[in-house]
Parts: structure tokens; C-alpha cells; sequence
């Protein structure tokens, strides 16, 4: 019964609901699918595969096409399916370049995972009491007045020109001076 009827008729069928006037267009474009599977081979895609992204595909070129503007079914259906076999292509593509990209699945082995996300610079409390301890004793006793202030400044956060600024001296003081207190204080915890 549909074997008679062109393309546009079975579309419009198919539009309608109608399972075997869509049925009979995937029978008519089966040798076009066959034909594009082998001739743009997808390592990632089966042959069942692709016949189901074919009726997928068919059944949105049966929604879309307008049997009064468009001259031939065919032409329009191949379009689509090319399309789709090139985006199938770009997506395999994607994704063999970030599966490639070095990525390590963070519960994939937890254990080496720890032994590479351990902080080095990570202080105990008791390195952290004896690290300001140490400073304290420095500030104390090695740090000039000026130094000592600078020092009180720039740890609570102050820029060069702030610190500058509320100490009325000029900027190379500034970074002479902690200049020097880096130096006092590197050659305190060697």
C-alpha cells in the first residue's frame, strides 16, 4: 500500500503518526545509510549503532521537512545524516584528545592521590610556635627601630608606598629595609 505513494506523501504520513509510512521511508533510504556507514568509518560506532542515530535522524527530517517549499526528500535526509555522522566524528575526535590529556580520576587510586597532594610547606602548630618565637627573638634584637616597624607593617598587610607613607620616609628606605630583614631573618633559621 505505501510502496505506491512519492516520499512527500509518506512524509506527511509519517508527520501525521502514521509508523508505516515512516517504516516504508526508512526501507526506501536504507541502501543511503548503509552507503554512508561504510564510506565514513566511526571506531566508536557499531553497525546498530548507526542504524539507530539513522532513524533518529530520519524521524527529525520527517518533522522538520516542508513537503511544500522543499523539491526532494532524499537530498534533504542525506544532508542531515551527513551532519550527523560529522558531529559523531568531532565528538569521538573530543574525545580521544581529553582522554589523552594526562587527567587522573581523583578516586582512582586514593592512596597515591594523598601521597601527592601532602603539602611540603604544610608546619606543624609546634614549627609555627617556634618559627614566630624565632622571629620575635630577631625583631628583638636584631632589627633596627626603623626595620622594626617596617617589619610590623608590612606583616599586617601594608604596601611599600603605604608603609612609606606612615613613616614618612621615602620607598627605597622601605625596600632597604626589607631587604635587610629578609637577610637577617634567612640567615637566622639557616
Amino acid at each position: 500500500m505505501y510502496t505506491d505513494l512519492t516520499d512527500w506523501n509518506l512524509v506527511a504520513l509519517a508527520k501525521r503518526g502514521e509508523d508505516t509510512a515512516f517504516e516504508e521511508i526508512l526501507r526506501r533510504y536504507q541502501p543511503l545509510v548503509n552507503h554512508l556507514q561504510g564510506e565514513f568509518y566511526l571506531p566508536d560506532m557499531d553497525r546498530d549503532e548507526w542504524q539507530q542515530e539513522a532513524r533518529i535522524v530520519l524521524w527529525k527530517a520527517v518533522q522538520h521537512f516542508n513537503v511544500t517549499r522543499e523539491k526532494a526528500f532524499g537530498s534533504y535526509y542525506k544532508t542531515a545524516l551527513l551532519n550527523r555522522r560529522r558531529d559523531l566524528a568531532r565528538r569521538a575526535h573530543a574525545k580521544k584528545r581529553s582522554t589523552s590529556s594526562g587527567h587522573v580520576e581523583i578516586d582512582a587510586n586514593p592512596e597515591l592521590l594523598s601521597n601527592l597532594l601532602v603539602d611540603t610547606w604544610l608546619a606543624t602548630p609546634d614549627q609555627v610556635v617556634i618559627v614566630r618565637d624565632t622571629v620575635s627573638q630577631c625583631q628583638a634584637t636584631q632589627f633596627s627601630n626603623f626595620e622594626r616597624l617596617v617589619h610590623e607593617y608590612a606583616c599586617s598587610g601594608l604596601s611599600i608606598v603605604e608603609i612609606a607613607a606612615s613613616l614618612n620616609a621615602d620607598g627605597k628606605q622601605v625596600k632597604n629595609a626589607l631587604a635587610r630583614i629578609k637577610k637577617k631573618l634567612r640567615n637566622e633559621f639557616r
